[in-house]
């Protein structure tokens, strides 16, 4: 700033008027007349000052217009009649020393902008963005009715005094119309939504004619009413399947209701007597229609694999997830078992050789599902390899019970010798995970060209895509349960081994909490195979047994409970433990009374870990979900890196009341 400039800033005038106010008040306690004149000098004076200060603030503003803007590429009358409105502002105080025609339009304080902050005017405007290198301010800023994208410009370097005397230059572009506009294209945007009715056989098994009628009939009618508002189009394509299209403009009010034709039909005495539920999945945010009606069967794909009653929404990059409050549907039948078992015998039949991988720290399921899976590689006289980490896992006892065995003495291989042995003819199969971070090495994963992947877990959203065969069932109590009837269509039942038989049984028995949880007629059917091919459950026991240290250590973390809303138990151990250990905790906890859900939450390698388990009542994979984890209905898991036991007891907690916010 020069002198000319500093001569026009304004004294504190305000402190001489209140001392000449003063002294005018003082004059009446020596004289009256004496008080009266410096009172009408007082008024006055003030009067002549305010005149002159309208004219100097007019100065002001003809001496920016005509002398501080003049730069070297834009002249101060093309500033004027600039079509954007304009601010020049101080960088440090956020103060308003000019502006344009076209800003002051915008308030209805135009006469008092000069010299106010403009984060007075515009709340929560901010200049930060733009001392930190940027001219476009990173969101948008609604002023005066509008919403505008700034630009922001700083005077020329030699023009600057000091670092408190830096201006800038705003620019307020209004996209209000464009915005407005484009909002609208995109509510006419066109969403595809499939719908499957879950249970169509079951429910049409145990009715008559005439019923099974009205059931259906009451279906479509919810359906219809709940698809009405939208004013799309609802066609029946199959018995049990629709096709729903209807603007993206309604999409909204769909998720916001939870989309609540689940409830219509719960609450329907028609459709609720025979358990009627439907599975919708959606596809949206599609370049094309067709990306959309894709974007849709992979929604309904992954609602069906995770029990359908539930609707899953695809769009660009992610899938949402609404409802999947309930018990999985058991839709297996031994069609698909022996279709399934055909397919995976002719990959295997292909292979140079084979690798079975479970999730990291194995436990007795994955363990025993890859047992599994060696002998149906043994049958076809194919080489076969159990990648697994031998000294992080809680299968210790299976294991040492497998190496007794002389089929077994070179199986069980490492992450880096798989590496070094596969080749591009190798078959992976990986076992009781479906999601590609939490199996025993995704180095291992992403070498191997063909894959299947046999599991019985809810599907999550980043699951192993691409799978030559994917064998998912979510119905199943275990992966060892699905191995099971696999294996009665790849061998005869004399050639699996008994310690492959007590594994495969170990592993129903460790999911099922020894038969009292998930499970189902092809449960005790797999077992009872197991059974009369030698399994014997006494030394299934055996492989369960604990060493009284680990017997204490649940005890302690048990001891470490807090209640939470009073249905929820959950443990924070202070100290890093197994997994086994913390399992066992949990499953203890479900024995207390009023306990419908419990979670262990324990440092293991760097990482803060959640094991959940339920009754049934409660969906803990749900709940876990929201932490990046998975599972199922009654047990589920969780791995958070970077955290502490303080952090994710308060994550759970909220999670928990998400989870009960929505159910």
């Amino acid at each position: 700033m020069d002198k000319n400039f500093l001569r026009l800033m304004e004294p504190a005038m305000p402190f001489y008027f209140a001392a000449f106010a003063l002294l005018a008040g003082a004059g009446y306690f020596f004289n009256l007349w004496l008080g009266v004149a410096g009172t009408v000098l007082f008024l006055v004076t003030l009067l002549v000052y305010l005149l002159v200060r309208s004219r100097r603030r007019k100065r002001f503003a003809r001496y920016m217009e005509t002398s501080l803007l003049n730069s070297d590429t834009l002249s101060s009358r093309s500033m004027l009649t600039f079509p954007l409105p304009m601010t020049v502002v101080r960088t440090v105080s956020g103060e308003v020393i000019w502006c344009n025609q076209s800003f002051k339009d915008l308030t209805s304080e135009s006469g008092q902008i000069f010299g106010v902050r403009l984060e007075t005017l515009v709340p929560g405007f901010e200049l930060r963005w733009l001392t930190g290198g940027s001219t476009v301010c990173p969101y948008d800023v609604n002023y005066g009715g509008k919403i505008f994208t700034v630009f922001g410009t700083t005077f020329d370097e030699r023009s600057r005094r000091s670092e408190d005397e830096d201006m800038v230059i705003l620019y307020w572009q209004d996209k209000t119309e464009l915005l407005t506009l484009k909002r609208g294209i995109e509510d006419k945007n066109v969403i595809c939504a499939e719908i499957v009715f879950d249970n169509y056989d079951e429910a049409m098994t145990t009715f008559s004619d005439s019923r099974k009628s009205e059931i259906q009939a009451a279906v479509e009618k919810e359906l219809s009413a709940w698809a009405a508002p939208a004013g799309g189009i609802l066609r029946k394509v199959d018995r049990d399947r629709f096709l729903f299209v209807f603007e993206e403009k309604y999409f909204k009010i769909f998720a916001e209701e939870k989309f609540s034709i689940r409830k219509r039909l719960q609450q329907n005495p028609v459709t609720s007597e025979a358990a009627a539920t439907l599975s919708i999945g959606i596809g949206r945010d599609g370049d094309t229609l067709r990306d959309n009606m894709e974007n849709a069967r992979l929604a309904l794909d992954m609602a069906l694999s995770r029990g359908g009653d539930q609707v899953v929404v695809r769009s660009r990059l992610s899938f949402d997830f609404y409802g999947s409050g309930g018990s999985e549907y058991e839709k297996r039948t031994k069609v698909k078992a022996r279709i399934m078992a055909n397919v995976l015998a002719g990959l295997i039949r292909d292979a140079s050789g084979i690798y079975i991988m479970g999730h990291s720290y194995a436990d007795n399921d994955a363990l025993g599902a890859a047992v599994g899976m060696v002998c149906a590689g043994r049958k076809f006289g194919k080489k076969t390899r159990i990648v697994i980490d031998r000294e992080n896992n809680n299968v210790g006892p299976m294991l040492a019970m497998l190496g007794k065995n002389e089929e077994y003495e070179n199986v069980f291989i490492t992450p880096e010798e798989a590496l070094v042995e596969s080749d591009a003819g190798s078959l992976l199969i990986v076992v009781d995970t479906n999601r590609p971070q939490y199996v025993e090495s995704p180095q291992v994963l992403e070498s191997f060209v063909r894959v299947a992947v046999i599991d019985h877990h809810r599907r999550a959203a980043d699951y192993i895509e691409n799978a030559a065969v994917n064998i998912h069932e979510p119905s199943a109590s275990s992966a060892c349960e699905i191995v099971v009837e696999l294996l009665q269509y790849l061998v005869k039942p004399g050639e699996i081994l008994k310690c492959e038989a007590v594994a495969m049984l170990a592993g129903i028995t460790l999911d099922t909490k020894s038969f009292t949880l998930k499970t189902g007629v092809r449960t005790f059917d797999a077992a009872s195979f197991l059974r009369r091919i030698g399994a014997d459950m006494v030394e299934v026991k055996l492989l369960f047994q604990n060493d009284f240290a680990n017997y204490l250590k649940r005890g302690e973390l048990i001891r470490h409970t807090i209640f939470y809303e009073r249905a929820y138990a959950i443990v924070k151990s202070p100290e890093q433990v197994d997994n086994a250990v913390a399992a066992q905790a949990a499953d203890e906890l479900l024995s207390v009374a009023g306990v419908r859900a419990s979670f262990v939450i324990f440092p293991m390698n760097n990482q803060i870990r959640i094991s959940a388990r339920s009754l049934g009542e409660i969906n803990v994979q749900l709940i876990l979900e929201r932490l990046g984890g998975g599972g199922h209905l009654t047990t589920a898991g969780c791995q958070i890196t970077g955290s502490t036991p303080d952090k994710v007891y308060t994550l759970l907690t909220e999670a928990i009341d998400n989870y009960n916010a929505q159910t």
